[in-house]
């Protein structure tokens, strides 16, 4: 049994209940009378009620963060959400889950290894068409905006992804970003290509290498 192996449980637990981690590592300590009490360590236990977790099971591989204004971007997050639980990968999707407010949005972004940002430019919105298109943009919408800001504050891998007809485009989607966030810009987008499967398998592997590498950063981060 290797050492990964003994750490992936309590690894949960430091990314999961951060505030539960240095009560665990006092209950190892040399000295017993620096040890919790048996009550206290009772306390703890009931401090990770289900009641703790707004969505199950509290923590997911990576979130999705998408415009609903954008149809393209609705079906990206849908068929990406699919193609990554082929590869045993825990998704956030929010169509997927029974809680989507506010607070339930940044336990997704915060309690995932990686956020996937389906970055997307001015559309017409199918369910309002009188909106201006440049309103549904990706940046312009205040909670795309808000996921990539919880990611950055809380130290979440960002992956930027776009369709493939939008390739050209990147420079302007950027311009429209908030000065906090333009150095997105600096991270290598992974365009998608819903219309050919290999192309899409392609970009959806191009994804999962890169939370492979997520996942191994945040575990130095412990060592």
């Amino acid at each position: 049994m290797n050492d990964s192996f003994i750490l992936r449980p309590f690894l949960f637990l430091f990314f999961s209940f951060p505030f539960f981690f240095p009560h665990l590592v006092a209950c190892w300590n040399h000295e017993p009378s620096k040890r919790p009490t048996f009550e206290e360590v009772r306390g703890m236990i009931e401090k990770l009620s289900i009641a703790e977790i707004l969505n199950m099971p509290g923590f997911w591989d990576v979130f999705i963060s998408h415009t609903q204004r954008n149809a393209e971007a609705k079906s990206i997050a849908d068929r990406l959400c699919a193609s990554l639980g082929e590869h045993r990968i825990t998704v956030w999707l929010d169509v997927n889950m029974m809680k989507k407010s506010v607070a339930a949005m940044k336990e997704g972004v915060t309690k995932s290894t990686m956020v996937i940002a389906i970055i997307t430019g001015a559309c017409k919105n199918n369910d309002r068409p009188s909106d201006k298109e440049e309103d549904n943009a990706y940046f312009n919408r205040p909670f795309c905006v808000k996921e990539l800001q919880w990611a950055k504050e809380a130290g979440i891998t960002i992956q930027p992804v776009i369709r493939m007809e939008d390739k050209t485009e990147i420079g302007t989607f950027l311009s429209q970003a908030p000065d906090d966030l333009k150095d997105i810009g600096n991270i290598d987008f992974i365009d998608l290509n819903r219309s050919d499967k290999e192309y899409w398998d392609v970009g959806v592997n191009k994804i999962v290498r890169a939370l492979t590498t997520a996942k191994q950063e945040k575990d130095k981060v412990v060592q």
